[in-house]
């Protein structure tokens, strides 16, 4: 067996686990390696990546487009009757302001944030099945029956979330995380404890741990997404509102003044300019940081985190009385957060 060094997450290892992960469990290899789940959500992940790249590139650069176009506007208004009219910047502050309104609409034409975002829900109920499917343990005796089991399972959910998401956006709107997810009773509970013990060691390894570092690097990630702007846009805001009241005072002490000031005159225009530009990249900044949606995603990892380390330290790995509980807590926690996601992510936008 070899072991890869990396610095780096690997994603979705609970879909696609090492082949030695596999052989360590060879009667858990239908839950583990789950061919009716894991084809169709690499299909969905894939999508979802490509979508949440379009509408973060075409959100970005409507910001960047706009910011550029604002400050060459900025310019006319305050600097331009001290420099003179500039050749090119009329025409460029008008391509870039087209630019930037252009690829607002094409957010709202191609509807890249709901594509995104249905198959990014598609891609996590797949998931959620795929662990979900640990749940039969608890009325299987043996490895030949689980394997039927969780293909006859699978067949069905798969089949039911299908005719969900053909409601489309109804399907996230309509979402109710403890209607999908029911609690198999504990008096299905068979007595082959050794596959149940199995399944215990598994599950924890592919998914409690998982969905911890993943949480918990996401977290960190969020946090650290969301901190630059954040401050950066209140530092300018506050910055061109201490200008703003500058260059009210300036203005009101130049209205008294009875000879008029060459040098006094560059300095109120370039104060003028400074301020407006100010506001410009705070209220751009705002902007990005709810079209990103960093600070949400934050409050929300940390939220779920705390979750999964409590299940964690209240699961004892290889009990098989404790496993069923630690299957529907994770598995509940986890369709909760896909539920905070979809909500977060509805009312993040790009548009001004």
């Amino acid at each position: 067996m070899s072991l890869v060094k990396t610095s780096t997450e690997i994603a979705n290892r609970d879909i696609q686990p090492s082949a030695e992960f596999a052989v360590a469990y060879p009667a858990l290899e239908p839950l583990i390696l789950n061919g009716q789940i894991s084809f169709p959500f690499e299909l969905h992940e894939a999508a979802a990546k490509t979508w949440k790249r379009n509408y973060r590139v075409l959100g970005i650069c409507a910001l960047v487009c706009i910011l550029l176009a604002m400050t060459a506007f900025d310019y006319q208004v305050t600097l331009q009757s001290l420099y003179g009219k500039l050749a090119l910047l009329g025409p460029l502050s008008v391509a870039l302001a087209t630019i930037g309104i252009v690829a607002q609409l094409a957010l709202i034409v191609s509807k890249a944030k709901d594509k995104w975002l249905l198959h990014r829900f598609v891609a996590e109920r797949l998931r959620c099945l795929k662990f979900q499917a640990f749940m039969l343990l608890a009325e299987t005796s043996s490895a030949a029956e689980l394997k039927t089991k969780v293909e006859s399972w699978t067949r069905e959910h798969l089949a039911q979330l299908e005719q969900e998401i053909m409601g489309g956006r109804a399907a996230i709107t309509e979402f109710a995380p403890y209607e999908v997810f029911r609690i198999a009773p504990q008096a299905a509970l068979q007595q082959n404890r050794e596959l149940l013990r199995e399944g215990s060691r598994a599950y924890e390894s592919l998914r409690l741990s998982v969905q911890a570092q993943h949480f918990g690097e996401r977290q960190r990630a969020s946090e650290s997404g969301a901190k630059v702007p954040s401050l950066l846009g209140e530092f300018l805001f506050g910055i061109g509102a201490f200008l703003a009241f500058v260059e009210l005072g300036l203005t009101s002490w130049a209205t008294l003044s009875t000879q008029p000031n060459s040098l006094f005159s560059h300095v109120q225009a370039w104060l003028s300019f400074v301020t407006l530009w100010m506001f410009v990249i705070s209220a751009v900044t705002a902007v990005y940081q709810r079209g990103t949606g960093s600070q949400p995603d934050a409050e929300r990892y940390q939220a779920y985190s705390r979750e999964v380390r409590r299940i964690r330290a209240l699961h004892t790995s290889g009990d098989p009385e404790t496993f069923l509980t630690t299957v529907a807590e994770m598995e509940g926690v986890a369709l909760r957060e896909l539920h905070d996601f979809c909500r977060d992510v509805k009312h993040s936008t790009f548009i001004f």
